[in-house]
């Protein structure tokens, strides 16, 4: 039987802080523009089409 490669695999390397805060702030940035692509898009057309539902409905 082969030797199992990932025994091999370094498990004692950390990784530097630099790079971790990095990747905190870019997933951080991800999730802004997620939100803000949701609330323009999904959630202001919702707004839109319920208003617009609501205004003929009062006429």
């Amino acid at each position: 039987m082969k030797e199992n490669i990932f025994k091999q695999i370094e498990t004692d390397k950390k990784l530097p802080e630099e790079a971790k805060e990095e990747l905190v702030s870019n997933i951080e940035t991800a999730k802004l523009f997620q939100s803000f692509t949701e609330l323009f898009g999904t959630e202001y057309l919702s707004v839109l089409k319920d208003f617009f539902k609501n205004d003929k409905k009062e006429e």
